[in-house]
């Protein structure tokens, strides 16, 4: 094979390579890769007194945690547990006086309050079964989500029956047990109600899934009553204080309702990646750091496998600041977030029982998970100030 030759098979066999490798560039550019998914190792992790796990006794003589997962404990910031209520309680709000104000305690249909020792002082029974958030406003006015069985004389057209599908509501009562404010799913979205079908692969989801067994199409999972804020006193009547904003976990969307007209007069979606699976979307209070944007636990579940934090300025919906994680930080379910006076902001990872606190440059200051509850259905941290009494 003379010179001239070789060298025309050798380039022939390069362009061959080149061509394959510009094909599989293509390709991934079509189908982006995946993060990889949350180590198990973290659902392991405990806490530990180093410097990494809590630098420096962070936040040790400001704040305390609650856990609740089958039961509701105190910790302190050490670690150290202050408190603990037995009973099967998922979901509890901690009073100033040191009593709980519980939701789904064993998928209830009430409200209780219970004191220091667990005994019910207190109690409400609401018009459905009580789930995942609980709002005491300033007035003494306490909010909550409830689901109950879609009304018989609904007009459904999506090839279910009536005893297939429930609806959720928001419900409010004054301190006298008096209802101020319902709010059904179904009066408002009864397009989005009949775009869900009752195929049996969508009803064993369901079944599998331990929560409920009917079609649960909407699944609001964070209420939030708005104070006064900036926003309203610029003239933004949708932010008016009073008005409620909801995170809708199947809609992939954050609204507000107005509290006087009803009609949902705000939403968002994601900012230039969708929401998926989102939680806890909480309008930071007046007196702290980004007062008035609204923090948003972008869960991540389904295609993307990773979890954000999102700061928005609810005007303009543009990103202000965001933590993620990739390949490190994924909770698929449940999980909360909430900015601190330091301008730092607490979050809690359902999925391993981690809670954990990091600043503006993501760089983690503190961290634990409770040995007992390996899964938490939403933790929740304290300003000392409020709950001095308890702790006293």
């Amino acid at each position: 094979m003379s010179i001239k030759t070789r060298l025309a098979f050798s380039l022939f066999i390069l362009m061959i390579v080149l061509f394959q490798n510009t094909i599989q560039m293509i390709g991934y550019a079509k189908k982006p890769i995946a993060a990889p998914l949350l180590s198990k190792g973290l659902a392991d992790f405990h806490y530990r007194k180093d410097p990494y796990q809590n630098k420096l006794g962070y936040g040790k003589n400001e704040y305390v945690v609650l856990y609740g997962s089958t039961q509701a404990i105190l910790f302190d910031m050490n670690g150290k547990q202050l408190k603990k209520w037995d009973s099967q309680i998922k979901r509890a709000l901690l009073k100033e006086n040191c009593n709980i104000l519980v939701i789904d305690d064993n998928q209830s249909s009430s409200v209780t309050e219970k004191n220091y020792n667990g005994e019910i002082v207190w109690q409400y029974d609401a018009p459905g079964i009580t789930h995942h958030d609980i709002e005491l406003a300033e007035d003494g006015n306490i909010s909550f989500l409830y689901r109950k069985p879609l009304p018989k004389d609904f007009d459904l057209r999506n090839g279910c029956s009536h005893e297939q599908v429930i609806t959720d509501g928001i419900h409010t009562i004054n301190k006298n047990k008096e209802v101020v404010f319902d709010w059904v799913f179904s009066d408002h979205y009864k397009i989005a109600l009949n775009n869900y079908k009752c195929t049996p692969e969508v009803m064993a989801k369901f079944a599998r899934s331990g929560y409920c067994k009917e079609l649960d199409w909407a699944h609001p999972n964070a209420i939030n009553i708005l104070k006064n804020n900036k926003w309203y006193r610029k003239g933004y009547q949708e932010f008016k204080p009073g008005n409620i904003l909801v995170t809708i976990n199947h809609f992939n969307e954050v609204i507000i309702i107005d509290k006087d007209s009803k009609k949902v007069v705000w939403s968002y979606l994601g900012d230039e990646l969708p929401l998926l699976g989102p939680h806890e979307a909480k309008m930071i209070p007046e007196g702290l750091p980004g007062a008035g944007n609204i923090l948003v636990y972008d869960n991540g579940v389904g295609s993307r496998r990773y979890s954000r934090i999102l700061e928005i300025n609810p005007i303009t919906k543009k990103t202000i600041w965001s933590y993620s994680k990739p390949g490190e930080f994924f909770n698929p379910w449940a999980g909360n977030n909430e900015r601190l006076k330091n301008g730092d902001t607490f979050i809690g990872d359902s999925e391993s029982g981690r809670a954990f606190i990091v600043n503006k440059k993501g760089e983690i200051q503190w961290q634990f998970t409770d040995p007992e509850n390996s899964w938490v259905k939403r933790v929740k941290i304290y300003h000392k100030d409020e709950v001095a009494k308890c702790l006293n």
